[in-house]
């Protein structure tokens, strides 16, 4: 899962802010046992992980941003942060993409704020992991035995260093990459701050995956350094007005796991009909060339209803409504960061039994989990399971529109799993298409599927957004509404909502992220037109002026505690 933190989202004004990432190694700590190398071998180091800050332009102060300056203007800001320590030495790990610029503002910036001690700058450009990671090591002073890498390459032998001082030496590691920005959507910014303490909380190599730096190959070598003891913990700091922000993450010794989940939900995607069309015309990625990849990617879990099955062969039907979508949609998928999508629809079948075959084959291989039956909770693939820092989610794929859910053995299901411990959450296709509020039947099997033991229910199917209930203090996301789809013919057939959802022992925070859907591609909502979409939403549910104000809010805090 090494491919999906720091993006702010909009569609104002796509900038390039620098991400540094400031690390002191210092002398002496213990035994670290293996890296990434395969098969892992142990390594000694006589450096700990200290401190590491990301900084974004709003601390800089700068009018035009570019390059040099914000580059040069982001290091002094981090040197300020600990000026009053002493280092020995400056390795700055720059982005493969950077251009090296004369004069080197890094090479400025330190001589002035840590004059005498020695610095280095390495480029990965071209480099492996392992190139890096030696070459960090040796300017550590430190020794790793011969492995081999993950592509079956030798890694570079390194003697341990007979230079005590330079065991001792204390290194300021600054890792840097730029990244893209823009207008942030203030509760979007917080969902990922939380999403950054998390990772440095439960550091792992598939947890650094997630932040969206350029520079992945650095991100494995700092996994190395970090692993075994040496997580970090993580203290943001929040947005201000501006919607900018500065996030600090300090280190405490030894691994205090949060046991926080984060997940992504949307509603709809339908990758054929007119958006294939669409997609030959302007490249496969139009229709996910105006939604910010970083939003994608920064979470630990990302869930949608795909529209459709992947079929190898057309074939031909009676439907007035036949979706194929061609195999090469599951390496896009992936490529976009989707974890899981449901078959749990009225289109899964359109290809027949093989079509929904080809889809739970296809999926999987290409990186995308498959979960939920067209026709039964039975079927052993309606179910996905996953454990993501301690937290048991299970979410059951469910279709209550050409064929009916049973709802007992729903409920049956819904039981056992949370009698196992897990958060269950049906994810439903249900109701009537175009209507924003839910019919009787939705609400009975809903209150049904909570009683039972689920935390949550989120539905899809009717093209449009619906209302949202809170019952028995779990949220009931009647309808999410499209994601990606052809259905030019209303406003509301174009605007959907995509939920983020921060799940810790004590609390599931739901975030509210409306999108809008244009000639097929989706985009977040900016902040002016959020505001009147979530007062439209409020408007749709009940009488309940709590309920209202959270979602006029965008974001609905459910406390374990309460039940």
């Amino acid at each position: 899962m090494f491919g999906k933190i720091l993006t702010a989202f909009g569609v104002f004004l796509a900038t390039f802010a620098a991400g540094l990432f400031l690390l002191q190694l210092t002398a002496p700590s213990p035994l670290l046992q293996g890296n990434l190398l395969t098969p892992p071998k142990p390594y000694y180091s006589t450096s700990r992980v200290i401190s590491t800050a990301v900084l974004s332009q709003k601390d800089t102060g700068i009018a035009e941003l570019n390059r040099s300056n914000l580059l040069h203007a982001a290091v002094t800001l981090s040197c300020a942060l600990k000026k009053d320590q002493h280092y020995d030495q400056i390795i700055v790990l720059t982005d493969p993409n950077f251009p090296p610029a004369d004069p080197d503002p890094f090479r400025e910036q330190f001589a002035s704020d840590f004059p005498g001690a020695a610095y280095h700058l390495i480029s990965p450009g071209g480099r492996s992991e392992a190139e890096i990671y030696a070459e960090l090591l040796t300017l550590t002073g430190r020794a790793v035995a011969t492995a081999q890498t993950t592509s079956g390459a030798a890694a570079p032998d390194i003697a341990p260093t007979a230079d005590t001082t330079a065991q001792s030496t204390a290194t300021l590691l600054v890792l840097h990459s730029y990244l893209n920005f823009s207008e942030a959507d203030a509760d979007l910014l917080a969902f990922q701050q939380e999403h950054y303490r998390d990772v440095f909380d439960n550091i792992s190599k598939a947890a650094l995956a997630t932040l969206p730096f350029t520079n992945s190959e650095a991100l494995k070598a700092i996994y190395q350094l970090a692993k075994e003891g040496k997580s970090l913990r993580a203290l943001p700091t929040l947005a201000d007005d501006t919607h900018q922000y500065r996030i600090k993450f300090l280190a405490e010794g030894l691994p205090t796991p949060t046991h926080t989940a984060t997940l992504t939900f949307f509603g709809d995607l339908m990758l054929g009909r007119y958006v294939r069309t669409l997609m030959d015309r302007h490249g496969p990625d139009y229709p996910f060339e105006n939604m910010d990849n970083g939003y994608l990617r920064v979470n630990a879990l990302l869930v949608a209803n795909l529209e459709g099955p992947v079929a190898e062969k057309q074939i031909n039907t009676t439907k007035s409504i036949a979706f194929r979508f061609h195999p090469d949609v599951v390496p896009l998928l992936a490529r976009y960061h989707f974890d899981a999508v449901s078959l749990a629809n009225n289109h899964a079948l359109d290809m027949g039994a093989q079509g929904l075959e080809d889809s739970f084959r296809l999926l999987p291989e290409g990186g995308v989990a498959a979960f939920g039956h067209p026709k039964s909770v039975g079927d052993g693939r309606a179910v996905l399971l996953r454990e993501i820092n301690g937290q048991k989610i299970a979410l059951i794929g469910l279709n209550d529109t050409d064929f009916k859910v049973k709802k007992e053995e729903v409920t049956a299901k819904i039981s056992e799993l949370a009698a196992a411990g897990y958060h269950v959450i049906p994810y439903i296709h249900w109701g009537t298409e175009y209507v924003h509020q839910p019919g009787g039947v939705q609400t009975e099997m809903a209150h049904a599927f909570v009683d039972a033991g689920a935390m949550a229910v989120i539905g899809m199917h009717p093209h449009v957004v619906q209302s949202i209930e809170i019952y028995n203090n779990a949220p009931i996301f009647y309808s999410l509404g499209n994601a990606i789809f052809d259905q030019y013919f209303s406003l509301d057939t174009q605007e959907g909502l995509s939920l983020s959802l921060r799940l810790t022992p004590e609390a599931a925070t739901w975030y509210l992220l409306p999108i809008k859907i244009e000639r097929s591609q989706f985009r977040l909502m900016t902040p002016g037109e959020k505001q009147p979409f979530l007062e439209k939403l409020a408007g749709w549910g009940g009488d309940d002026q709590e309920i209202k104000e959270q979602i006029v809010k965008g974001k609905i805090v459910i406390n374990f505690t309460n039940n």
